[in-house]
């Protein structure tokens, strides 16, 4: 039986290709169209959100709850030459008001590698690459290489609507991997081409506020140096992240010509027993806000954010996992409450600055092809809270504490 929700697809290893082929995340899947080289593979994913005060994907904080949450992929590759392959993925998304329900080429690339040894290889990928971002970010749409329903949220960002800003980008990947007795070491370098940053990213920028401008792209690059014990047990990660975007106002627009970068360091480390699995990352960020109206203390400034979350999952039968995690996020690193920047707005502190979150689920693989999870988390604080689903500045002015129960059923083939 594969073992879910671990993060151990290997998927560092074969980059943004070979992380998103359902393969890597235990037995062969696939459909075999008869063509030699050619792989299809594809999964299906349905969601349940209930929360008790917040909508999450969908009018969550509503009985009987939501139904918003779709995730599907058709991937398709072709290896001409073992050092030639051809790969894409369409993905369909459904998400609440984010991803009202929409498709889009999750990536599409050419990879060659020129070097391909016993004990090294090395190449280039050119297209739509997914980013190395962590240890989940190239497989996340995939429930099964996932170790949850929702991904730890301060590092990952679904519901801020940051996903698209570090899921996928168009440009060039150069990436190695070095095998030797000690261990393996893997590193992955991208450089993205200057694009439009889609709406959703706009809004998780500008915080709900009407932004009719131009938001662009400028320059980006994601870094990652992965390591693997002969063993497979031990992983370790550093990535690296920098971006720079533009915004660029119209006129009667309360924006001003900003340009807002965001730096990430992140270390990741996962250690894996027969039936423990304990994992972590923590992130520092540098992100710059929207410079707004002069004489408005919260723009124009650069937040120093810290994320990380613990998390172990424990595999009591074959088919079945339990997991406990506990995940941070604070906006501003200085002043982790928001009381600072809450005085000097003249409001009182909101918990739109911070969220603590503990979550436990459990999930259950009857069949290779088929998980079904459930997990429960206890909120405190909304920075994460999508403001697409909660209009009118709710997750600043609501409740800091709140609850969110989530069911998903996922199906792979």
């Amino acid at each position: 039986m594969a073992r879910y929700g671990d993060g151990r697809d290997k998927g560092w290893q074969a980059g943004a290709l070979g992380a998103a082929l359902l393969a890597a995340a235990g037995p062969t899947f696939g459909i075999d169209l008869g063509i030699e080289g050619v792989q299809l593979d594809g999964y299906l994913t349905q969601g349940y959100t209930r929360s008790s005060e917040y909508n999450f994907y969908g009018p969550s904080a509503s009985a009987p709850g939501s139904l918003e949450f779709t995730e599907a992929g058709l991937a398709a590759s072709w290896a001409p030459d073992p050092k030639l392959r051809l790969a894409g993925q369409l993905l369909y998304r459904r998400a609440g008001e984010m991803y009202p329900g929409s498709g889009r080429v999750d990536y599409l690339l050419l990879d060659y590698a020129p070097l391909v040894s016993e004990d090294l290889t090395a190449g280039v990928r050119l297209g739509r690459i997914k980013n190395p971002y962590g240890l989940y970010n190239q497989t996340r749409d995939v429930a099964f290489t996932r170790p949850s329903i929702l991904l730890p949220q301060s590092i990952y960002l679904d519901g801020l609507g940051l996903r698209d800003f570090i899921l996928s980008t168009d440009g060039l990947e150069l990436y190695s991997e070095l095998r030797k007795p000690w261990g393996t070491i893997g590193f992955e370098a991208t450089w993205a081409l200057p694009s439009e940053q889609s709406d959703v990213t706009k809004t998780a920028f500008f915080g709900g506020f009407p932004a009719a401008g131009d938001f662009r792209l400028e320059h980006g690059s994601f870094a990652r140096l992965m390591y693997e014990d002969p063993t497979g047990q031990l992983r370790l990660g550093l990535t690296g992240v920098r971006i720079r975007d533009r915004y660029d106002p119209v006129p009667g627009d309360r924006f001003r010509v900003t340009d807002l970068p965001v730096d990430i360091l992140m270390l990741s480390g996962q250690y894996a027993l027969d039936q423990w699995t304990f994992t972590s990352e923590v992130a520092w960020r540098r992100v710059g806000t929207p410079v707004s109206e002069p004489g408005n203390p919260s723009s124009g400034l650069e937040e120093l954010q810290l994320a990380y979350y613990l998390q172990a999952a424990y595999r009591f039968q074959p088919d079945w996992e339990a997991f406990v995690r506990y995940d941070a996020l604070y906006n501003d690193l200085t002043d982790k409450s928001g009381e600072r920047l809450a005085a000097a707005l003249h409001q009182p502190p909101a918990p739109r600055y911070f969220a603590r979150d503990w979550t436990v689920g459990v999930g259950w693989q009857p069949r290779p092809e088929m998980l079904l999870r459930a997990e429960y988390h206890r909120i405190d604080g909304t920075a994460w809270v999508p403001v697409q689903d909660n209009p009118g500045g709710a997750r600043g002015s609501g409740e800091r504490s709140w609850d969110l129960f989530a069911l998903q059923f996922s199906y792979r083939f």
